[in-house]
């Protein structure tokens, strides 16, 4: 069956002299990996158009259940020119996209999904000062798209309110319930992360934000990022299948 879809590209190798395969995240397919024959071949840029990051629509010859399919064009629908000029965002974008390439399965359509990486990295184009916050802004949101949305504005396990911040100064989290802890059934033993309430709050904030562009009016200090980034890499790693920690960060660190 020969579709038409949007795509961001998330991953690419070269494969023989002239081809190469890549990892898209369509809009109407979900995950699929795909060979693009003799592309490096091609004028115009050739295989340049599936970089990770890009934002393309391409032509398939689809068949459902092959592991690779067929992808016989491929335009780019949006030059995202900002991410390539600066390493900080482009380090962000990165990990965005192999967060992406590990959260989703094959074949699983989801347009929110889509749509969330696409927003991000418009927004990361554009981005002025710190963008690290469009990466805790995609994390928490995704876990919420694909099922996991922690509880943060209230005890996960009574519903009760949580404590103020003049009432605690701590608070706990459960990874396997999913959300905060209030003092009352922390002291039946539930919850297994204690973090500052400032930092629940934050993370609570990058929940309720409606757009990546608007996640970078939330101020955060150095100390409270180590924290945030730490306690949703543990969520993730908790509860979505298939992820490790993200080598682009690793790569990235070195460079900025």
């Amino acid at each position: 069956m020969i579709c038409t879809t949007d795509a961001i590209v998330l991953k690419t190798m070269k494969y023989r002299e002239s081809s190469m395969i890549a990892t898209l995240l369509t809009r109407d397919y979900g995950k699929l990996s795909v060979i693009a024959k003799g592309i490096r071949n091609r004028p115009k840029g050739g295989g340049s158009v599936l970089e990770p990051m890009n934002y393309v629509r391409v032509v398939l010859y689809r068949k459902p259940g092959r592991e690779l399919q067929l992808m016989t064009q491929c335009e780019q629908l949006r030059n995202f020119k900002g991410l390539s000029e600066d390493l900080k965002r482009m380090s962000v974008g990165m990990a965005a996209v192999e967060l992406t390439n590990l959260a989703m399965g094959p074949d699983e359509p989801h347009r929110e999904v889509f749509d969330l990486i696409v927003d991000t990295l418009k927004a990361l184009n554009s981005a002025t000062g710190d963008p690290e916050n469009a990466l805790y802004y995609v994390e928490i949101q995704m876990l919420g798209l694909l099922g996991f949305r922690p509880e943060l504005r209230r005890c996960v396990m009574c519903e009760g309110p949580l404590p103020s911040s003049s009432g605690a100064e701590r608070i706990q989290v459960s990874l396997g319930a999913h959300g905060a802890v209030c003092p009352s059934c922390e002291d039946r033993g539930h919850g297994e992360m204690s973090i500052p309430l400032p930092a629940l709050n934050a993370l609570a904030a990058f929940q309720d934000t409606p757009q990546a562009e608007a996640s970078f009016r939330i101020v955060l200090s150095a100390g409270m990022r180590t924290i945030i980034e730490s306690v949703l890499r543990r969520l993730v790693m908790h509860h979505l299948t298939g992820m490790r920690p993200l080598q682009s960060q690793q790569v990235f660190s070195v460079l900025t």
